[in-house]
């Protein structure tokens, strides 16, 4: 892996992360490679706050348009602070580009994210929205501040509709 891989991290990338991060960043690319969609690494540095975090976000082929992932973290209730693109370019001929997009990220209402705790339940839940098999709206917040799978907002939600239309006057804001 290191003879494959390291030749091909640009320079930017190799001042920013240290070995030990390209190593776990090399599993990430090579499943998002392989699997045609989206990796992703929600984590917090050492020296962050409790409420600031990091999300790398691993695609194959094209760079994710910031228009089309931002209102998503938004709706996972986070603010994206900044953003540093990574292409990666395998040394195999005819091999995708590989961009990794590195999000500074913080909670939306301030609190401290559990990443720890809910780190798998938002990969599933962010990858679920982008694979659109579940809805992209505020109830997926839930993840993060609640600990709820992405499975148990879309019953949330489904409820939420059914009393809409059986014409309660809570809005969904609300609920």
């Amino acid at each position: 892996l290191a003879r494959r891989w390291a030749p091909v991290f640009p320079a930017s990338y190799r001042e920013r992360y240290s070995v030990l991060v390209a190593v776990s960043d090399v599993d990430r690319i090579e499943a998002a490679a392989s699997g045609g969609g989206i990796g992703l690494n929600l984590y917090r540095p050492v020296a962050a706050a409790p409420h600031q975090g990091r999300l790398k976000l691993y695609r194959a082929g094209e760079p994710v348009a910031l228009s089309s992932v931002l209102p998503m973290l938004e709706a996972m209730g986070l603010v994206v602070i900044a953003e540093v693109p990574h292409e990666i370019q395998p040394a195999t001929p005819g091999a995708q580009a590989v961009w990794i997009h590195d999000f500074e990220v913080e909670s939306a209402n301030g609190s401290a994210l559990d990443v720890s705790e809910r780190r798998e339940s938002f990969h599933d839940a962010l990858a679920a929205v982008w694979r659109n098999d579940a809805e992209s709206d505020g109830f997926n917040r839930l993840v993060l501040t609640a600990g709820l799978g992405w499975r148990e907002v879309m019953v949330l939600r489904a409820y939420t509709k059914y009393l809409r239309q059986a014409g309660t006057t809570y809005s969904q804001a609300y609920i």
